[in-house]
């Protein structure tokens, strides 16, 4: 990022801080950006790209695009506000998803991995950095206001925290061909023979993927409704195994919805670059489903910025939750609410609501390979977060990853975590109420 932000990436900003206070045009008339003038909101401006080397910590805070003065964030005196560091800047930065823009890191599966991030440079993963910075302007421009005598008002949309809790439905069946080709493959010799006859066996029922009837149970009990991202067959061996039209998958959608389930689509491989494929498969989900459907997933968290969020909002898509990284639990863009990004190649807002990833399963247990009680203590503590911010606190667990087969215990876990998340009141988050 070169120079300073232009008139509508600096609105970008502008359009989120209005999500927490009123912004009546005498106070927005109010801010000056690189001028300091008596009686006004003053911004110091950097111009600079940004470079770790330059970060300065104010405190306890990361400021990506500091000013002259190091020491502060801002002084107010005689009714001039003066933000000394370039808030609007690093806010952006994190919060428009600037890092990932041309990236040249990928992990193996073509990803921004976490490894690249700032996030991880800064090892900020577990802090929502641009919520920080908006409480602190809101916090000035409070005084500011009462100062003058204008009119200040905060907006209590979300006034507790939220859980939205969503399943990923990629693999529905544990016996088929293909997996039990996979295991002879890979010489599981413990696995090859009992899974061959269970997969022969036409007497045979138990299924462990199919674990929908214990998620709704286990819900229903906690007054908990969930967001099912559903996955079209397509690309051999890397989506799923199924299509929307099946009998059985119609029958289990039609059952979740009647139960007050949300359903979505989860976006294959190739649709992260082909808005065709997003359109053909809405289209055929559609078909499916009695509401129309809104939200998306990307499978594998497969996303590139800012195309696949200009195919989604072009296919008429409203609200994705694809943004976290696999690789760590955490605030991928530094944010625990809900967000639009930023299309740089046209430097503009994307019409789509962004519903940040904060804890998937498979990050917890594959790639960061922690044990229950350290997973469950780091969820505690990002819900701890997050309800200081009156944030959303998005779960995604994978209805086949509640194999205990595969992995005893988790079902205990999941139970715990959902105890966990049920406490202080959280609210059960709509994303429909953002349409």
């Amino acid at each position: 990022m070169i120079g300073s932000l232009t008139k509508n990436q600096r609105d970008y900003i502008f359009y989120h801080l209005e999500l927490f206070i009123d912004m009546p045009s005498v106070l927005k008339d109010s801010f000056v950006f690189g001028d300091v003038q008596q009686g006004k909101i003053c911004f110091e401006v950097n111009d600079d790209t940004y470079d770790i080397s330059r970060v300065v910590w104010v405190g306890n805070l990361p400021v990506l695009f500091p000013g002259k003065d190091k020491a502060r964030i801002y002084d107010f005196e005689s009714g001039t506000l003066h933000f000394k560091q370039d808030l609007f800047k690093s806010a952006f930065y994190l919060l428009s998803g600037y890092q990932e823009y041309n990236s040249p890191r990928k992990d193996d599966l073509g990803r921004f991995p976490y490894e690249a991030s700032v996030q991880h440079e800064l090892n900020i993963i577990d802090r929502p950095v641009v919520n920080e910075y908006f409480e602190i302007m809101i916090e000035a421009i409070s005084d500011y206001c009462e100062y003058h005598g204008i009119e200040f008002k905060r907006k209590n949309k979300n006034k507790k925290a939220a859980l939205f809790l969503t399943h990923d439905v990629d693999r529905i069946d544990k016996y088929t061909f293909h997996t039990v080709k996979g295991v002879i493959k890979k010489k599981q010799f413990g696995k090859m023979f009992n899974w061959l006859m269970k997969w022969l066996n036409p007497f045979y029922r138990n299924n462990p993927k199919w674990t929908f009837d214990y998620l709704e149970r286990t819900e229903k009990e906690r007054n908990l409704r969930a967001c099912y991202f559903f996955l079209n067959k397509d690309v051999k061996h890397l989506d799923s195994y199924y299509r929307f039209t099946d009998k059985r998958i119609r029958k289990l959608i039609a059952h979740l919805e009647t139960n007050g389930h949300l359903i979505g689509l989860h976006g294959g491989v190739r649709s992260s670059g082909d808005v065709s494929k997003i359109s053909n498969d809405l289209t055929v989900l559609n078909s499916v489903v009695k509401a129309s459907v809104k939200g998306n997933r990307q499978h594998r968290l497969l996303f590139k910025h800012p195309q696949t969020m200009c195919h989604l909002e072009e296919a008429g898509i409203t609200f994705d939750s694809s943004l976290g990284f696999a690789g760590h639990e955490g605030f991928r863009n530094s944010y625990c609410h809900p967000f639009k990004l930023f299309d740089f190649e046209n430097d503009r807002m994307i019409d789509v609501w962004e519903v940040p990833l904060n804890v998937m399963d498979g990050t917890l247990f594959t790639y960061r390979g922690l044990d229950y009680e350290a997973a469950l203590n780091s969820v505690k503590e990002l819900k701890q977060i997050i309800v200081r911010h009156k944030g959303v606190f998005t779960l995604l667990f994978h209805q086949d990853f509640l194999d205990e087969e595969e992995h005893p215990g988790i079902r205990s876990f999941y139970e715990k975590t959902l105890d966990l998340l049920c406490q202080d009141d959280m609210s059960v988050f709509d994303p429909e109420s953002l349409i």
